[in-house]
């Protein structure tokens, strides 16, 4: 039976602040503390299929090419001679996400970070990349460094916009880029996040009459020691914006800008670091624990809406295809009062959406960092 979803993955870029102030806009704290990096956002087209107009991280749906064999010689060119030896094998936790079979020997972990890393490419032009001769003389725990902040030469920056129209024209030419210009994903950069499944009742909402688009995502995170210059793709976003979690969620407060629940969510994860460093370490640290995909179920109020997560008191299990939503005659209010554990968004109409979470994160996760915000969808 195949799977009513598609596979995709994402990628949390956070960049370090400069000395000088961003042009884009104020990024002034509303608790006055200061963090020290910013996040990469970028506005979807109006037009897009689906999210339209919505404030996102890059990333986008698994290719084959992400998982084709072909890859093997990109990375034998680097000096790993199976499969098996790119990432270290995990004994956490693995979710459904990695145990699809995709018919390659590319390891899923691998697949997938590589098609964070090509749809931010495309999306954004920042590549996240390895020369051959920084494989295995970086620790882990570094900052990642990208191709336009290792070089500001402007024959180079020609060449990355040339590969960035040829990777959006066919994701296969990701790479054919690698092996021309000896450089490989750096897959070893990118920590697991967190993984979202769009719900049931979301595939039509979002996407209109006809469409059924659901997503399976992985997101990464990714921490740089700078700001890299941005060239977004201009057929898919409208703007690219670099923003502190705090601001970002400002942004969102005053109405300005859009997200959806998963990205919201996670805004409120990063305002518990206020420094890139602290974020990087935990991220690595986190990640050997594991990861579980998460399925929100609307469940319809007196009052409104929920959007019901794992751990919370009125969640089930083996969901994935139910199409059917709860009604409840209680308010918002009603059922978290008669709640026992709380983890929900409590969603009064689109322009009032509350984040509710009194349990422990699972696999030494953050909560979110969060009492309200609003905005207009």
């Amino acid at each position: 039976m195949s799977r009513p979803w598609k596979d995709a993955a994402t990628l949390i870029l956070a960049a370090r602040r400069g000395k000088s102030p961003l042009q884009l806009t104020s990024q002034k704290s509303p608790r006055h503390i200061y963090q020290d990096y910013h996040l990469l956002m970028l506005k979807r087209s109006s037009k897009s299929k689906f999210m339209p107009s919505a404030h996102v991280f890059p990333g986008g749906v698994l290719d084959p090419a992400d998982y084709s064999e072909e890859w093997m010689e990109v990375f034998q060119a680097a000096g790993f001679t199976t499969s098996t030896a790119i990432l270290e094998h995990s004994a956490a936790v693995r979710p459904p996400l990695y145990k699809n079979n995709y018919g390659s020997i590319i390891p899923n972990e691998v697949a997938l970070r590589i098609c964070a890393i090509r749809e931010t490419f495309e999306e954004s032009g920042i590549l996240v990349v390895k020369n051959y001769e920084d494989i295995f003389s970086s620790p882990h725990i570094e900052l990642a460094k990208t191709i336009r902040n290792i070089s500001s030469d402007v024959a180079q920056v020609s060449v990355l916009e040339y590969w960035q129209r040829k990777v959006d024209d066919s994701a296969q030419n990701f790479i054919g880029m690698c092996k021309e210009l000896k450089i490989v994903p750096d897959v070893w950069a990118l920590s697991e996040w967190s993984d979202w499944l769009t719900p049931t009742d979301m595939a039509f909402k979002v996407t209109g009459p006809g469409q059924n688009r659901r997503y399976d995502t992985m997101f990464y995170i990714v921490c740089t020691n700078t700001v890299p210059d941005t060239a977004f793709c201009k057929r898919e976003m409208v703007s690219s914006e670099w923003y502190t979690p705090d601001a970002a969620l400002t942004q969102y407060r005053k109405r300005r800008i859009w997200y959806a629940p998963p990205q919201l969510y996670e805004l409120c994860r990063l305002r518990n670091f206020n420094k890139i460093l602290d974020l990087q370490k935990f991220a690595v640290r986190r990640a050997c624990f594991g990861n579980e995909r998460w399925l929100p179920i609307r469940m319809n109020c007196k009052d409104g809406a929920l959007s019901i997560l794992p751990q919370d008191c009125l969640y089930v299990e083996d969901c994935e295809n139910n199409t059917e939503t709860p009604e409840f005659e209680e308010s918002i209010e009603e059922l978290r009062t008669k709640a026992t554990t709380l983890h929900r968004f409590e969603i009064r109409n689109s322009s009032d959406i509350q984040i509710v979470c009194n349990v422990q994160q699972p696999f030494g996760h953050v909560k979110p960092l969060q009492s309200f915000y609003s905005s207009k969808l």
